[in-house]
């Protein structure tokens, strides 16, 4: 009976410590009639916000239309800083080119639908869970350091993406003459259309897909990356590492290049572009190549394998420097040279030439005596 009875004393505790926690959420209108410094002294909680409350966890902020000047916020709670749908972007947040605009220090925060400019920094995030959504940037950025945070559907110019974590998302922006960075493992980086731009990730099992990409290069450094379906125009894509996978890219006046071991190039199509690897164990297989001035595949390293590609009106459709290398089952077509090699324990098998100058050359190298 006894033990019942602490049970049942235990559970109404439980309840009642939930309910203190489930106090409902309140919406608060903003507008730039209040000065800058009383408003941010409400939302980092050094000030109520309304008749004698405090911004507590799950509160939205709502900012009305109009310009804020040189605001600075520093969120401690829980909170999403948001403005009226017909009012987005409409809410302007404008710097003097220092500082940073929001300091977020908490998990669980929401940003939505602001437009913010000349800031040194827009948001700077210690946080998870967190989601940046429909806002525009510009000469900013935005740096995070967490994981399982979202930046979608946001437009970026002049103004970088940082993001240092696990399992961090970057989909749908428009990103223009701004760079993305990122550290740690499993971020995707997805269906982003973007301009002039530098991309670099380092870690593990990163996801780079569906991308749109011009003047834009990738560069990736570490394992189990992928590199998939991106539409890529004047730019690259440079990988180094172990066991990454560059896998149905379409590429155009554009390149792919990897420095590791253990890396697949599988079913890319390259015009006016190429394609060079060095390590070992790497795979080349069933891409497209046409049309380049200079060697559509080279490999430079040993125990690589290079077969089913089909190569195009190139100078040199394969260069291979390096011992031990397999060349089985390609299609090469109106080259100048079809295969060069060095090495002779490189390995042919049922390879398919047409229509070239010279189909294999032996071009040893030549030591000095």
């Amino acid at each position: 009976m006894l033990t019942k009875k602490i049970c049942l004393f235990t559970v109404a505790i439980f309840i009642v410590l939930l309910c203190a926690n489930c106090v409902s959420a309140t919406t608060y209108n903003i507008n730039n009639s209040t000065d800058s410094d009383t408003i941010s002294k409400m939302i980092s909680g050094e000030l109520p916000i309304k008749n004698g409350k405090f911004i507590k966890n799950g509160d939205i902020i709502k900012f009305k239309e109009g310009n804020y000047q040189n605001l600075k916020l520093t969120i401690k709670k829980r909170i999403k800083l948001t403005t009226n749908k017909k009012e987005i972007n409409k809410v302007k947040f404008i710097g003097k080119g220092n500082g940073v605009f929001i300091n977020i220090k908490a998990k669980n925060v929401k940003i939505y639908g602001l437009n913010i400019k000349n800031y040194d920094l827009a948001i700077k995030a210690k946080t998870n869970n967190s989601y940046f959504n429909k806002i525009t940037f510009y000469k900013n950025g935005i740096k995070i350091s967490g994981n399982k945070n979202k930046i979608y559907k946001n437009n970026f110019t002049l103004s970088d993406i940082d993001t240092q974590g696990k399992n961090n998302t970057i989909y749908s922006n428009k990103i223009k003459k701004s760079n993305i960075k990122t550290g740690g493992h499993r971020t995707i980086i997805y269906k982003n259309t973007i301009t002039n731009s530098y991309t670099t990730t380092k870690g593990s099992k990163n996801l780079i897909i569906s991308n749109k990409l011009y003047k834009t290069y990738i560069t990736t450094q570490g394992k189990l990356n992928k590199i998939y379906k991106n539409k890529i125009t004047k730019g690259n894509i440079n990988a180094g590492g172990h066991g990454t996978t560059i896998n149905k890219n379409n590429l155009m006046h554009s390149y792919i290049t990897t420095n590791g071991n253990k890396n697949l190039i599988i079913s890319n199509k390259l015009y006016k572009g190429f394609i060079s690897i060095q390590g070992k164990l790497n795979k080349v297989y069933k891409n497209q190549i046409y049309k380049n001035d200079i060697t559509s595949i080279g490999i430079y390293g040993s125990h690589n394998t290079i077969y089913k590609n089909t190569i195009s009106q190139a100078q040199n459709g394969i260069d291979i420097n390096g011992n031990k290398n397999i060349i089985t089952k390609n299609k090469i077509i109106k080259c100048i040279y079809g295969i060069i090699y060095q090495e002779k324990n490189t390995i042919f098998k049922n390879n398919i030439f047409k229509k070239n100058k010279k189909n294999i050359l032996y071009n040893p190298i030549v030591y000095p005596e």
